[in-house]
C-alpha cells in the first residue's frame, strides 16, 4: 500500500475577512490565525486547493473502507441465515471489556452503572443467552435494550391523518357557541369604535356564518309577553346589528383614523368614504322592513345607525372640511338619534352609562357644528334640538357632577351658534366670536374627540373656550 499523502493544500488565497482587511493570511484550515484569534468566521476552506495526488489517495482510502463495510454486512448476513452464533460482536475487543470494568464506579457513575447492568441481564435474559456475559462493547446501549423490551423496530409507518375529536355538540350547543361569538365581535366593535381603539380582528379574518333561526327560539306564551320584538323578527335583528358593527370597524379603520393616511390618495379615500356610505344605505333599507317605532329595540338601531352616519360624514383626519352633502347627512343623523333618545328617556329605557352621555354629547356637538355651517337651513329646530340634548345630557350626568363641565360646553357653543342666527344690525348683548376661529374651534373639537369618551379629550377646546364664549359667561367650570 502507498505510503499516505499527507493532506495539505498545494495553494491557498487569503480568506475574505483577510482580504478586505489587506492582512496576510496564514492559510491553516479550517480557520486562519487572524480570524481565530478575532474568534470570526472563516472562508479559508473554499479559497484552497489540492493536488491530484491528494484527492486520488482520499478517494481510494473511501473506496477500501466501502468494501471493507460491504463485506462485513455479508458475512453477519450469512451467519444469521445459517443459524450461527454472532459470536463476534461479544467477543471481540476483551481488552476493551477488562479496562472498563477496572474504572472506578465513582468516575462512571453509580446509577448509570446500575441502569447498564440491570439492562444487560434483562437483554440476555430474553436472548436466552444468560450464560454469556454482554457488555457495553457488544453495542447494548440503552436505547436498543429499551426497543428490545417493546418489541419496536425501525419500521417506517404511513402517514395518517389525526381524527379530529369528537366534541359531540349538538345543533343547539353549536348555535349557541356561534352566537357567543357573534355577541363577543359586536361588543369588541362597540368599544373600538366608542373609544377609539384599534380592531383586534379584522373583518376579513372572520369565518363565521351568522346566527340562524332554531327550533328552541319558539317562546312560550310567557315568554312572547317579555320578548316581543324577538318572537316576531328572531334573530334578522341581531344579524344587522352585527353587520352594522362590521361597518362601523371599518369606518374606524380607513376613513375616522387617529392620523392622515398619507400614503393613500384622495380620490381613493373619497371613493372608500362614499361605498362605506352605499352599505349605510343598504343596511337602513333592510332595517326598515322590520322597523317597529313602538319597540325600543327599534329606536335603539336607529340610534346605532345615526351614530355610524355621523363617525363615517363628521369632521375627522380623513375629511376636516366636510362636504355640503356630508354635512345634510349628519344633521340628519344627529336629528334622529336625539328625538330616539328623548322618546327612550320618556319611556324610562334611556340606559344611563358612560357610552350614552359620550354618543348624546357627540351627537349634540355634530348637530351645533351643522347649524353652524348652515345657519340659514337648520335655524328653525336649532334650538328646539339644542334643548333636548342638554335635557338628555342633564339625565344621564345625574349624580356625576364631574360631567357638569360637559354639559357646560355644549351649553356654551349652542349658545353662540343661536346668538349668531338671530343677530341684528345694531348693539348686541352678546359679544360672537369671529366666525373663521369658532369654526375652527369647532373642526379641532370634533377631531379631539377621536371617536373615543375619554374625560381629557376636550381638554384643549376647553382651555380655548374663554377665547369665543361670552365675557360674562362662568369659565371656572371648565378648569375643574
Amino acid at each position: 500500500m502507498a505510503q499516505p499523502v499527507p493532506v495539505v493544500p498545494t495553494s491557498f488565497r487569503a480568506c475574505a475577512r483577510c482580504h478586505l482587511r489587506k492582512v496576510k493570511c496564514d492559510g491553516v484550515i479550517p480557520q486562519c490565525g487572524a480570524c481565530r484569534r478575532s474568534d470570526a468566521e472563516c472562508n479559508i476552506t473554499t479559497c484552497v486547493t489540492f493536488s491530484y495526488a491528494t484527492v486520488r489517495h482520499l478517494q481510494e482510502q473511501v473506496e477500501t473502507l466501502q468494501q471493507q463495510v460491504a463485506q462485513l454486512h455479508t458475512t453477519s448476513t450469512s451467519e444469521r441465515l445459517h443459524g450461527e452464533p454472532l459470536e463476534t460482536g461479544h467477543s471481540h475487543d476483551v481488552e476493551t471489556q477488562l479496562l472498563q470494568a477496572e474504572i472506578p464506579r465513582t468516575e462512571r457513575g453509580t446509577g448509570d452503572f446500575v441502569a447498564e447492568e440491570v439492562g444487560n441481564l434483562a437483554l440476555g435474559a430474553l436472548d436466552g443467552s444468560s450464560h454469556r456475559y454482554v457488555g457495553s462493547a457488544a453495542g447494548s446501549t440503552f436505547t436498543k435494550i429499551l426497543l428490545k423490551n417493546l418489541r419496536i423496530g425501525p419500521t417506517n409507518i404511513p402517514f395518517q391523518d389525526v381524527r379530529p375529536p369528537n366534541w359531540e355538540f349538538g345543533v343547539v350547543d353549536l348555535e349557541l357557541r356561534n352566537r357567543t361569538w357573534w355577541c363577543t365581535y359586536g361588543l369588541e366593535r362597540m368599544i373600538a369604535v366608542s373609544m377609539g381603539r384599534p380592531l383586534s380582528l379584522r373583518n376579513q379574518a372572520i369565518d363565521a356564518a351568522f346566527p340562524q333561526s332554531i327550533q328552541d327560539d319558539v317562546l312560550h306564551p310567557d315568554e312572547e309577553a317579555i320578548a316581543r320584538f324577538f318572537h316576531t323578527q328572531g334573530v334578522v335583528p341581531a344579524t344587522l346589528m352585527f353587520q352594522l358593527h362590521a361597518i362601523g370597524g371599518d369606518i374606524l379603520e380607513s376613513v375616522y383614523i387617529a392620523r392622515p393616511r398619507l400614503s393613500m390618495a384622495a380620490d381613493t379615500m373619497q371613493h372608500l368614504a362614499n361605498s362605506l356610505r352605499k352599505r349605510l344605505a343598504s343596511w337602513r333599507a333592510e332595517a326598515e322592513h322590520i322597523a317597529n317605532l313602538n319597540e325600543p329595540e327599534s329606536l335603539e338601531m336607529q340610534i346605532w345607525f345615526s351614530l355610524t352616519t355621523l363617525t363615517c360624514n363628521r369632521p375627522s383626519p380623513s375629511f376636516p372640511e366636510p362636504s355640503s352633502e356630508a354635512i345634510e347627512s349628519c344633521a340628519e343623523a344627529s336629528r334622529l338619534a336625539l328625538m330616539s333618545w328623548t322618546e327612550l328617556m320618556e319611556r324610562s329605557r334611556l340606559c344611563p352609562s358612560w357610552r350614552t352621555f359620550h354618543d348624546i354629547l357627540m351627537a349634540g356637538l355634530v348637530w351645533i357644528y351643522c347649524a353652524w355651517k348652515s345657519s340659514q337651513r337648520y335655524s328653525a329646530d336649532h334650538q328646539a334640538l339644542s334643548m333636548a340634548c342638554t335635557r338628555l345630557l342633564q339625565h344621564v350626568a345625574k349624580g356625576r357632577n364631574y360631567l357638569n363641565r360637559f354639559i357646560q360646553l355644549h351649553e356654551s357653543l349652542s349658545h353662540i351658534v343661536t346668538s349668531n342666527q338671530q343677530s341684528t344690525p345694531g348693539p348686541s348683548s352678546t359679544t360672537l366670536p369671529d366666525d373663521a376661529l369658532f369654526e375652527n374651534h369647532l373642526n379641532e373639537a370634533m377631531m379631539d374627540a377621536n371617536a373615543s369618551f375619554d374625560v381629557h379629550a376636550f381638554e384643549n377646546v376647553m382651555v380655548r373656550i374663554p377665547n369665543i364664549l361670552d365675557e360674562d359667561m362662568d369659565y371656572t367650570i371648565f378648569q375643574g
